[in-house]
């Protein structure tokens, strides 16, 4: 009795999905895509950090603003 074969299943996620290169639009200017965000990790947890640190400190400030117009 012969073996059933399975279908190949093709990945849907290109391989080079995390390419280095910029991408060129029509007006000639380079614009970076997430994709080159993803070759570059440390920039993205760069862009990451100064996200939270700048919305966690404004929260915070703004905690800081209603307890003493509370207590006051």
């Amino acid at each position: 009795m012969p073996q059933p074969t399975l279908p190949s299943v093709r990945s849907t996620v290109p391989e080079n999905s995390c390419s280095r290169i910029p991408m060129r639009v029509s007006d000639g200017s380079r614009r970076y895509s997430l994709s080159w965000l993803c070759g570059r990790p440390s920039i993205f947890f760069l862009y990451l950090f100064y996200f939270s640190l700048i919305f966690f400190s404004s929260v915070s400030f703004f905690n800081c603003v209603i307890v003493l117009s509370l207590t006051a």
